[in-house]
């Protein structure tokens, strides 16, 4: 289910000359008196939490951008003014006055390829006044069903799911590969066994930044599964229960698409940094980012079975003055102790393409480099093009053989300044046996 349906497409990372007021150096060093914020919704206690300058701080000019930043990163401006004043006593009056505003809007996406998946979604922003994303969405595929939603600011996210999978599962015994869909495996000698595979989950996560780079994400899920058809290696029906941590840094890290973040734009908000958007940055833009996580299976959770997995991966990206993005990433996986469901599959360790077989194994390495650039940009709208290549291996658990699925492909997309949500398609190609997938994305309204 993970590559079946793209639910979030993350936008552009943004670098933005925060304050249009010349800053004199004479602000330098003086004391900060008064942070004044009007705004026509959100609460101005909201504001001013985010904004990283305080009463009683010292001005420093680097700091004050980075602030007036945060708050235009908020998304709720249609437009936002930053004002110094020096007082008579000579420290230094802020003023922030933001023109904000709310949307509730219905939305719908579909992909299509070797497996189909619309989404029909109902989505909020700065409603409660808190400055708040949320959604709730219902999703089918050829695989399931399900239903998702979420609520969250940047104090924090917290989402809740629910799926029902029913699929067939197909395995060639002589390269011990697997697939979903029957044409997967059609370039194979036809001597592949099914079998099929019933997954109901319930699942629960709540993420928090702890500072302005690193943020803490802990999860439970209810896992039942069930197989139909004689499969030897699938031994494990039952409960499959599990809580997950991880801990994330990350800095600048630039993000290849558009996104549904960027959904209230067509109400005018988040347009105060629009045109920072198309303009070409002043420097070249290095990110990184870093992470580990733990799942944990056992009776206390509920679980037949005991679990035990770990990961880590991190990625370094460049934007460049042009906003073309170089980005690369990598992924490590390692089982201690896992039935056969919970397994780890090598398309888990790939972050671009879409592969319609996949190996199992008890620990994996993954790696992905792309690039972004973008084709043409006008005043209605700008199209981008993402090359990328990929490879991951995976150790089987019974021969601890490695197995590898490379891949390369493409994205091209097109977005519209007014509408900033992607059409486009992508194509992967298994740089191993030649099996190519074209999925097609779509985000409207309705």
């Amino acid at each position: 289910m993970k590559k079946i349906l793209p639910i979030v497409f993350l936008m552009f990372t943004i670098f933005l000359p925060a304050a249009a007021q010349e800053l004199k150096d004479s602000y330098e060093g003086k004391i900060i008196s008064e942070i004044n914020v009007t705004t026509q919704r959100i609460y101005p206690s909201i504001v001013r939490n985010e904004f990283d300058l305080k009463e009683g701080d010292v001005f420093a000019k680097e700091k004050y951008e980075k602030a007036c930043k945060d708050i235009h990163d908020l998304n709720v401006f249609k437009s936002v003014d930053f004002s110094i004043v020096e007082k008579e006593d000579g420290t230094l009056a802020i003023n922030i006055d933001g023109k904000d505003s709310y949307f509730v809007f219905p939305f719908m996406m579909a992909t299509g390829g070797a497996s189909n998946a619309a989404a029909v979604m109902l989505m909020e922003q700065n409603l409660f006044k808190l400055g708040e994303f949320s959604m709730l969405m219902g999703f089918f595929s050829d695989l399931g069903y399900g239903v998702m939603s979420g609520f969250g600011n940047r104090e924090g996210f917290i989402s809740l799911g629910f799926s029902n999978m029913d699929s067939t599962q197909y395995y060639y015994p002589p390269n011990g590969s697997y697939g979903e869909a029957r044409n997967a495996m059609a370039p194979l000698p036809n001597d592949f066994e099914s079998y099929t595979l019933k997954e109901n989950s319930v699942r629960l996560s709540v993420s928090r930044p702890l500072s302005e780079l690193v943020s803490v994400s802990v999860g439970y899920r209810i896992v039942d599964v069930d197989y139909g058809g004689d499969f030897p290696l699938a031994d494990d029906k039952g409960s499959h229960n599990a809580a997950s941590i991880s801990l994330t840094m990350s800095k600048d890290m630039p993000q290849a698409g558009g996104g549904l973040s960027s959904i209230g734009m067509v109400f005018g908000m988040g347009t105060s940094k629009l045109d920072d958007m198309f303009a070409k940055l002043d420097k070249i833009n290095v990110g990184y980012l870093l992470s580990a996580g733990y799942d944990n299976g056992n009776k206390l959770f509920g679980a037949d079975y005991y679990i035990s997995k770990g990961r880590l991966n991190g990625g370094i990206g460049l934007e460049f003055r042009n906003r073309s993005m170089l980005i690369f990433r990598t992924d490590y996986q390692y089982i201690f102790d896992a039935p056969f469901a919970d397994l780890i599959d090598s398309d888990e360790l790939t972050g671009r393409g879409t592969y319609l077989r996949k190996f199992k194994g008890i620990k994996g390495v993954g790696a992905e480099l792309s690039y972004v650039v973008r084709i043409f940009a006008t005043k209605k709208g700008f199209a981008v093009f993402s090359p990328f290549i990929e490879s991951a291996t995976v150790w089987d658990r019974d021969t601890g053989k490695s197995k590898n699925m490379p891949g390369a492909g493409f994205g091209i997309s097109y977005m519209f300044r007014s509408f900033p949500i992607p059409l486009g398609l992508k194509y992967t190609r298994n740089l191993d046996d030649g099996i190519y997938d074209v999925t097609f994305l779509f985000g409207g309204s309705f």
